[in-house]
Protein backbone atom coordinates (compact mmCIF):
# COMPACT_ATOMS: atom_id res chain seq x y z
CA UNK A 1 0.00 0.00 0.00
CA UNK A 2 0.88 3.63 -0.75
CA UNK A 3 -0.12 6.29 0.80
CA UNK A 4 -1.35 9.10 -1.09
CA UNK A 5 -3.25 11.40 1.58
CA UNK A 6 -3.50 15.04 -0.01
CA UNK A 7 -1.91 14.15 -3.20
CA UNK A 8 -3.49 16.05 -5.83
CA UNK A 9 -4.08 15.37 -9.10
CA UNK A 10 -5.17 17.54 -12.50
CA UNK A 11 -8.23 16.13 -14.71
CA UNK A 12 -10.40 17.14 -17.61
CA UNK A 13 -13.83 17.17 -15.88
CA UNK A 14 -16.62 16.66 -18.37
CA UNK A 15 -18.46 20.43 -18.17
CA UNK A 16 -21.83 18.11 -17.54
CA UNK A 17 -20.43 16.82 -14.52
CA UNK A 18 -19.10 19.97 -12.90
CA UNK A 19 -21.89 21.24 -11.03
CA UNK A 20 -22.10 17.54 -9.27
CA UNK A 21 -18.49 17.49 -8.55
CA UNK A 22 -18.00 20.83 -7.45
CA UNK A 23 -21.71 21.49 -5.46
CA UNK A 24 -23.07 17.74 -5.27
CA UNK A 25 -26.21 19.12 -7.49
CA UNK A 26 -27.22 16.19 -10.20
CA UNK A 27 -29.99 18.11 -11.63
CA UNK A 28 -30.23 16.94 -15.36
CA UNK A 29 -28.04 14.27 -14.83
CA UNK A 30 -29.17 10.36 -15.47
CA UNK A 31 -28.57 7.60 -13.00
CA UNK A 32 -26.07 6.31 -15.09
CA UNK A 33 -24.06 9.69 -15.23
CA UNK A 34 -24.30 10.19 -11.68
CA UNK A 35 -22.89 6.60 -10.62
CA UNK A 36 -19.87 6.93 -13.07
CA UNK A 37 -18.97 10.16 -11.31
CA UNK A 38 -19.59 8.95 -8.15
CA UNK A 39 -17.26 6.06 -8.98
CA UNK A 40 -14.85 8.43 -9.90
CA UNK A 41 -14.77 10.72 -7.20
CA UNK A 42 -15.25 7.74 -4.36
CA UNK A 43 -11.88 8.60 -2.99
CA UNK A 44 -10.97 11.95 -4.30
CA UNK A 45 -12.74 15.27 -3.47
CA UNK A 46 -12.93 18.68 -6.08
CA UNK A 47 -10.25 20.20 -4.76
CA UNK A 48 -10.31 23.51 -7.30
CA UNK A 49 -11.69 24.44 -10.69
CA UNK A 50 -9.57 26.39 -13.43
CA UNK A 51 -11.00 29.83 -14.11
CA UNK A 52 -8.49 30.72 -16.25
CA UNK A 53 -8.34 27.72 -19.02
CA UNK A 54 -11.82 27.54 -19.90
CA UNK A 55 -13.56 25.01 -21.50
CA UNK A 56 -11.97 22.62 -24.29
CA UNK A 57 -12.65 19.39 -25.80
CA UNK A 58 -10.94 16.31 -24.73
CA UNK A 59 -10.73 12.54 -26.39
CA UNK A 60 -10.12 11.15 -22.64
CA UNK A 61 -11.91 13.10 -20.45
CA UNK A 62 -11.49 11.41 -16.52
CA UNK A 63 -15.11 9.82 -17.27
CA UNK A 64 -17.44 9.55 -19.76
CA UNK A 65 -17.16 9.85 -23.64
CA UNK A 66 -15.16 12.43 -25.22
CA UNK A 67 -17.09 16.12 -25.06
CA UNK A 68 -15.89 19.50 -23.51
CA UNK A 69 -14.39 19.41 -20.44
CA UNK A 70 -12.53 22.02 -17.86
CA UNK A 71 -9.31 21.69 -15.58
CA UNK A 72 -10.56 20.17 -12.37
CA UNK A 73 -7.81 19.45 -9.32
CA UNK A 74 -9.19 16.35 -6.86
CA UNK A 75 -7.66 15.78 -4.16
CA UNK A 76 -6.80 12.27 -2.52
CA UNK A 77 -9.24 11.54 0.54
CA UNK A 78 -8.66 7.96 1.14
CA UNK A 79 -5.37 7.65 3.31
CA UNK A 80 -4.33 4.44 1.43
CA UNK A 81 -4.79 3.80 -2.30
CA UNK A 82 -3.94 0.62 -3.61
CA UNK A 83 -2.54 -0.04 -7.35
CA UNK A 84 -4.31 -2.39 -10.04
CA UNK A 85 -0.78 -2.24 -11.53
Amino acid sequence: MTNFTGMVSEFDCPTWAVNFVVNGDSTGMTHDEVAVVEQFCEHMDCFSVSEDAGEFFSWHPAFGDPCTCVEVTFRWMNGDWESNG
